[in-house]
């Protein structure tokens, strides 16, 4: 077979094996900056407003690369008790383009002066396509998938908790509670995605007034696949300089670095490697942030993450 047909043919085994499995697309280290993707009950949760886009760019130099688009909005309301936020997400994979629109409810209650816990959900819609032209396939009168786009609309439907204070947090969520489907031309289902389970955690230690470091996980579990751990150690100083080390078990090794302008206004970017046997086969993961915030930076009720 030509050796570009290859590629394709490797791609396709690749994420469907992906897909079968239910891991996961979207990199760890990208999600623990965007916690609302997958905890609706972050909704809120820094007190004021925020808005955060990220692009990211997976594999890069490797033939259908994943490419990755997220937003995520969410805001304080009812003097900080409820949290409303959305987030939004395309993401596309070789012959893949997933699509997702979710809203998301938190709400925070004060369990002593110390402790808060909040409680969210989140509901939207998931569009997800595969073309099955750009393939090349031997013998399409077998394929029973069919040949051209296969169109599935799917629902979302999750829920998590954060348990917090000033310096600690502690939160696990499972984002889809309804196993998404992948259907072909006849409607007959041919892969489904497992439920993913989060877990993480994290504590603030101050050397100052104004500077702390941040120990954190996030622990990404998913039957079918290896559970999936990110361990990163974050720095802050004054709201206004960010920066991250972060370590995938058996995946990758990435920096993060970002600086906050105009008081409000964070620009940020990251670098992922790979540390598994595809490492020369890519140029590692790219990331660009970019997030606004009001209100919240400097009183924030929760310790869960930076922005």
């Amino acid at each position: 077979m030509h050796i570009i047909k290859s590629k394709f043919l490797f791609l396709f085994i690749a994420f469907g094996f992906m897909r079968l499995s239910a891991q996961a697309d979207f990199k760890l280290s990208n999600f623990s900056l965007t916690p609302l993707a997958y905890n609706p009950a972050y909704a809120g949760s820094n007190g004021g407003i925020s808005l955060t886009s990220v692009y990211s760019s997976q594999w890069v130099g490797f033939p259908g690369a994943p490419k990755t688009i997220l937003f995520n909005g969410h805001q304080a309301i009812s003097d900080r008790l409820m949290g409303l936020g959305v987030n939004a997400e395309i993401d596309k994979r070789g012959t893949e383009e997933e699509t997702k629109l979710v809203a998301n409810y938190a709400y925070h209650l004060y369990l002593n002066n110390y402790w808060q816990i909040s409680m969210g959900i989140k509901a939207g819609v998931q569009n997800y396509v595969v073309d099955y032209s750009l393939l090349s396939i031997e013998n399409p009168s077998e394929f029973i998938a069919g040949i051209g786009e296969q169109k599935t609309l799917n629902y979302i439907f999750g829920t998590g908790f954060y348990l917090y204070n000033k310096n600690f947090f502690i939160g696990a969520s499972i984002p889809n509670l309804i196993k998404p489907n992948l259907l072909d031309s006849r409607n007959s289902i041919i892969s489904q995605q497992s439920m993913n389970y989060y877990l993480s955690s994290g504590y603030k230690i101050y050397t100052n007034e104004n500077i702390y470091i941040q120990p954190t996980f996030l622990t990404r579990l998913v039957k079918g696949a290896p559970v999936s751990t990110l361990i990163s150690m974050n720095f802050n100083s004054k709201n206004e300089i960010y920066a991250s080390a972060n370590f995938e078990f058996k995946s990758s090794i990435g920096l993060f670095a970002g600086i906050r302008i105009y008081e409000n206004y964070l620009f940020g970017y990251a670098f992922d490697k790979s540390i598994t046997k595809f490492n020369s086969q890519n140029n590692g993961i790219h990331s660009f942030y970019i997030n606004f915030n009001i209100e919240g930076r400097d009183n924030r009720p929760c310790s869960c993450y930076n922005f």
